[in-house]
């Protein structure tokens, strides 16, 4: 037989000032079963009494090997010991650590009986200060461990001639040494095995000084060595898709879930305790009982007496409410008779008298809508002989209704002027606010805190409301937070956002948020950031910096970017400096950077507008809203998130390339001349607030408007489940036009056609195809809507409007044979199209919408209502429909959902046929 092999294992402790514990250290050593074990303990520069006891401890104990050097650090004590190490097995020890009797015996079984075995370690738990299990991480891969150092030095063993292979531990490492080298040992493959019993005990000292609790709280010193394990592998975590910030940012949630833990047991602890004194109170409680069970058996037997009592008085009222309900019995029959034939033709009158007074109040409120009792009885009048009764109490029931909508969102009396209200950072926002008023002679003044008298009962625009201890009474709120973080959005704040009259946002993304937390629709309004007029005119050459920040440099993200920077440019950070003292250190810097405070941020648009507009060349990293600002694209130059090296390498390019340099402010100061999308979308605000009108919003604003081709679709930015389901069925490059909004949602819509039928005419377009955002396109669409549209171009017969879809077709429409012919498509005349959803607008009708007149807020004026009403509008149409209405969707005009206009179409198609049979029959 074989005999059973021992290898040598060494056990080598580092000491450093610890005579309190290497005494239990070296005995947990010398009560392992195991039989073959050699000690070295190298004292690294103690003080001279704590080196003096460790000697005269080891005086009865000639078997330890005792070395010192000079205080160099744990990683050099740690080599020190392993030169002198002769062990085929290494374990390296702290000196206030124990391990249990077993510990050795059973890791060299494992490395003995595992060749590709490459390191050993237990279960372990805590004593002293703290006790129970410490959950050491399984080892699952490399990966696993660049997420997380999963076993200390001291649980670990493993094999002397890897250790000296690889040089043993890197002394430049003050912490996390351990860490490195167990990258280094297992970055080539090899096992690792998790004994699965508690073998180890870790020491929590009561002073606080364990590892542990000193890398706690000395975060900067945790981070730097963080830092240099990543630098020095950063090729194998690159490998791993591990970017340094993610791996921070891991790590980070590392120490969370620990001190999360950590407060756990804690409150764990304070329960137990809460639990002892329960226990104590109940006994307590438990005597009482005893006592209170005998007064209650006691009032048992008085209640017992009182409810034969009660039974012989039930019995009693029983027999007299019998007879009660029999006299009533006989007097009902008479007199439910009477009342019956007295008060029911009452009761017919006075719905009568109600209703007639109802609609009374309703024709008053029409009348003083048109002016005047003659205007108002035409109206009704027109719509009497159109459509019926129903149709005039129709009328009346939606002007109530859009009456109220007007007066719950209106501030009409802002005419008078706004107070802006913003904080020193958002100077900027409230300067392009005020900026824009100007320009339409509406007033305004900037304020940065609540006056001493207080808040005016003017209308208040009010720029990050949750940074105000107190709001005005009237206020817009311009909400500009990032919904990819939830710092800011707590219940006081939304309740703040829900108190606006309207709120804005410059993110679509934030508007689903918004949307997501029951802000309602109508009141939040798409408002991006863009330019104000030029702040320098002319750019100085005579730069002090090669790169300039400004913001909030204290998160770590913040701090990597500019650290990294730092060392290969001249880098000015600027921070809490504003207004002219922040623009003229800005001038002095030919690079600006922008670097988000989140990983995942929102562009922040605000800081690089305002670059913009000092004419200064911006590199930033991009947002993870990139595709909302593709106008930026070769004005800023955008790099990767979390790309350092791209960022270093672009702004080496700039300042290196003097011609292209040029180049790229020319074509900024360009950019500044632009229609600008900030402007666009405030008028279309103040518009949908009668707060200018269209004349004055077309003359401003048509020159943003750049369409693309002649097949639009009209879609607002803020109903984002519509854009983004119209956007998947978009093959046919149509392009979308922002549509504009009023606080009557029939009026916003005719004002959007308005526009489009004006911008159509100024681009000398033949024809333009509009569709809505909640169009259906089928199979056959793209084969039939070609062929129809060659055919309406090629035709000389006239036409106006072709309808490929008719919502609500009256049995009064006239269907004709139609002069336009078609071997695939059969056309015929319409004299009413009532929807909007997919129209083909001839040049011949341009002008006859665009004269629809806003100012005519009768129900019966809606864009489609007034296209069926107009005389000489030639209709053309095609069955069956070209195109179908999607019924999954919410209707921004009428606040419905679509369904509520499926039977309708249906009703439509089946009417239409039947009209084009009786037709051909003919």
């Amino acid at each position: 037989m074989n005999a059973i092999r021992h290898p040598l294992v060494s056990v080598m402790i580092p000491y450093y000032n610890c005579e309190q514990y290497i005494a239990e250290t070296i005995a947990s050593v010398e009560a392992q079963h195991y039989p073959n074990i050699e000690i070295i303990i190298v004292d690294d520069g103690s003080r001279e009494e704590s080196a003096a006891f460790l000697a005269e401890l080891l005086k009865s104990k000639p078997a330890i090997r005792l070395a010192a050097q000079n205080n160099r650090g744990v990683a050099a004590a740690r080599n020190h010991a392993a030169r002198l190490a002769k062990g085929e097995y290494f374990l390296f020890l702290d000196a206030d650590d124990q391990i249990l009797p077993d510990y050795i015996q059973k890791s060299v079984e494992i490395l003995e009986s595992n060749p590709d075995c490459k390191l050993v370690y237990p279960q372990a738990e805590f004593f002293d200060s703290k006790e129970g299990f410490w959950q050491l991480p399984p080892y699952e891969g490399i990966k696993s461990l660049l997420t997380g150092n999963c076993f200390p030095s001291s649980v670990s063993m493993h094999r002397a001639a890897d250790f000296k292979a690889l040089g043993g531990f890197d002394e430049n490492f003050t912490t996390h040494e351990d860490w490195d080298f167990w990258i280094r040992l297992l970055s080539g493959g090899g096992k690792v095995y998790q004994i699965p019993e508690v073998l180890f005990r870790y020491r929590k000292r009561r002073d606080g000084s364990s590892l542990i609790d000193s890398l706690e709280h000395n975060r900067k010193q945790k981070q730097e060595d963080l830092q240099r394990v990543y630098e020095k592998h950063s090729s194998l975590f690159l490998q791993h898709e591990l970017g340094y910030w993610n791996h921070l940012q891991t790590l980070a949630q590392n120490w969370q879930l620990a001190a999360d833990n950590k407060k756990l047991q804690e409150q764990s602890a304070a329960d137990q305790k809460h639990n002892r004194q329960l226990q104590a109170d109940l006994s307590q409680a438990l005597q009482q009982t005893d006592t209170l069970q005998q007064q209650s058996t006691d009032l048992r037997q008085q209640l017992d007496s009182f409810r034969q009592e009660k039974h012989k008085l039930e019995q009693t009222v029983a027999e007299l409410n019998n007879r009660i309900q029999h006299e009533v019995r006989i007097f009902g029959k008479y007199k439910g008779l009477l009342t019956v034939k007295t008060f029911k033709p009452l009761i017919k009158t006075e719905q009568a008298i109600s209703s007639a007074n109802r609609y009374r109040k309703l024709f008053r409120d029409l009348i003083k809508e048109k002016g005047s009792i003659g205007k108002a009885y035409q109206t009704c009048r027109h719509t009497y002989k159109a459509s019926g009764i129903r149709a005039v109490k129709a009328l009346l029931r939606q002007q109530n209704l859009d009456l109220q909508a007007v007066e719950a969102l209106s501030i009409d009396n802002a005419r008078d002027g706004f107070v802006i209200l913003a904080t020193k950072h958002t100077r900027y926002i409230a300067q392009l606010v005020g900026s824009a008023l100007k320009k339409v002679d509406i007033q305004s003044t900037i304020l940065f805190d609540m006056p001493k008298e207080g808040y005016s009962n003017k209308w208040h625009i009010v720029i990050c409301p949750q940074m105000f201890e107190t709001l005005p009474p009237h206020y817009l709120a311009f909400q500009m937070e990032q919904s990819v973080s939830s710092r800011w959005f707590t219940e006081a704040y939304f309740q703040r956002l829900h108190r606006a009259a309207h709120v804005f946002d410059y993110s679509i993304t934030n508007i689903a948020y918004l949307q997501e937390h029951r802000l309602p629709f109508k009141k939040l309004h798409y408002l991006p950031v863009g330019m104000l007029p030029p702040l320098s005119q002319n750019q100085s050459q005579d730069f002090e910096f090669d790169v300039a920040f400004y913001g909030d440099p204290s998160c770590e993200r913040r701090q990597l970017f500019l650290q990294k920077l730092s060392e290969k440019f001249s880098v000015k950070v600027i921070s809490e400096v504003f207004g002219d003292e922040l623009h003229d250190l800005l001038k002095k810097a030919k690079i600006v950077v922008n670097i988000h405070y989140y990983e995942n941020a929102l562009l922040e648009t605000t800081r690089i507008y305002e670059c913009l507009s000092l004419n200064k060349l911006v590199v930033s990293e991009q947002g993870s809203d990139q595709h909302e600002h593709s106008e930026l694209e070769n004005i800023v130059d955008f790099v990767e998130i979390d790309d350092i090296e791209a960022m270093i390498a672009r702004i080496g390019y700039w300042l290196n390339h003097a011609d292209q340099f040029d180049t790229r402010l020319q074509a900024i100061a360009d950019f500044q001349q632009q229609p600008d999308k900030f402007q666009f979308y405030f008028y279309r605000f103040l518009l949908s607030q009668d707060l200018i009108d269209f004349e004055t919003f077309y003359r401003l604003c048509s020159n943003y408007i750049k369409p693309q081709g002649n097949f639009w679709c009209l879609s607002l930015p803020e109903s984002i489940s519509r854009r983004q389901d119209f956007d998947r069925d978009n093959h046919y490059d149509i392009w979308v036009f922002p549509g504009l909004r009023h606080n009557i949602g029939w009026v916003g819509c005719g004002l959007s056609y308005k526009f489009m039928m004006r911008v159509a005419e100024d681009l000398g377009l033949p024809h333009v195809t509009i569709c809505e955002d909640d169009v259906l396109f089928n199979n056959t669409f793209e084969q039939r809507y070609t062929h129809i549209k060659q055919t309406l171009s090629a035709t000389n017969e006239p036409w106006d409007v072709y309808s490929g879809l008719i919502a609500d077709l009256s049995e009064k429409t006239d269907i004709s044979q139609s002069a336009i012919h078609s071997d695939k498509e059969n056309f015929y005349g319409i004299n009413r199209l009532v929807s909007m959803v997919f129209n083909i607008y001839n040049h011949s009708v341009y002008s006859k919408i665009y004269s629809w007149n806003e100012n005519d807020r009768l129900f019966h004026n809606t864009i489609d209502r007034y296209i069926e009403q107009h005389g000489g509008i030639q209709g053309v149409i095609t069955s069956p429909f070209l195109v179908g209405h999607k019924e999954d969707l919410f209707s921004t005009l009428w606040g419905t959902q679509n369904t509520a206009y499926k039977e309708t179409i249906a009703r439509s198609q089946n009417l239409l046929d039947k009209k084009i049979a009786e037709l051909n029959q003919d």
